[in-house]
């Protein structure tokens, strides 16, 4: 009576929403979801540098190089972006022990001595 579009929406519902409702829920993902939120704050600082240094307006730019500001714009911007990855390690590893009820803080200073030694 439905047609295709109701089988469709139908086994959606039935045997996909499930499975990936139970995955989405799963204690490693939430913790990957919840330390990428805790990263969100320096995303978006270092977006902003990074657009101001890299400006889309060409007479903004030309003014900004001629007072000297891009090199430091850039500078913000890459470190933040650089940072980025320790603070993710950290944040993902803290949420998930909390998730784990263990010791948050210890897991997260593990997992960035652990980050830090694999880096080369």
């Amino acid at each position: 009576r439905g047609g295709i579009r109701f089988e469709m929406f139908f086994f959606f519902f039935l045997y996909v929403m499930p499975a990936m409702m139970k995955f989405v829920s799963s204690t490693p993902i939430v913790a990957v979801k919840d330390g990428m939120v805790a990263t969100m704050a320096l995303t978006i600082v270092g977006s902003m540098f990074l657009l101001l240094a890299r400006f889309p307006y060409a007479p903004v730019a030309e003014w900004f190089k001629l007072m000297d500001i891009t090199p430091t714009l850039m500078q913000v911007a890459k470190a933040t972006f650089d940072l980025l990855g320790l603070v993710s390690v950290f944040a993902i590893a803290y949420y998930y022990a909390r998730q784990l009820k263990v010791e948050p803080l210890s897991a997260g200073i593990l997992a960035l001595v652990a980050y830090i030694l694999l880096i080369e």
